[in-house]
């Protein structure tokens, strides 16, 4: 990595991600307790990420945090 040096990275800090994230856990959340999205209903993560305008990383993090919930 020759002069590339790591403060030039443009990518989500772990503090911007986990806003993300929690926003993203809170939509899903709300939508389900609100009858956005119904019982049963398969969760498809890019066209949520695509919907909330994140990246799939996120939703997947969010997914992962709903499994925990059971």
């Amino acid at each position: 990595m020759d002069g590339v040096a790591f403060a030039e990275f443009d990518g989500p800090t772990p503090r911007r991600m986990g806003r993300e994230v929690e926003r993203v856990f809170d939509s899903i959340i709300n939508e389900i307790t609100s009858g956005i999205l119904s019982p049963g209903t398969k969760l498809n993560g890019p066209e949520l990420a695509k919907r909330f305008g994140c990246s799939r990383g996120p939703v997947r993090e969010a997914f992962r945090r709903l499994e925990e919930r059971k």
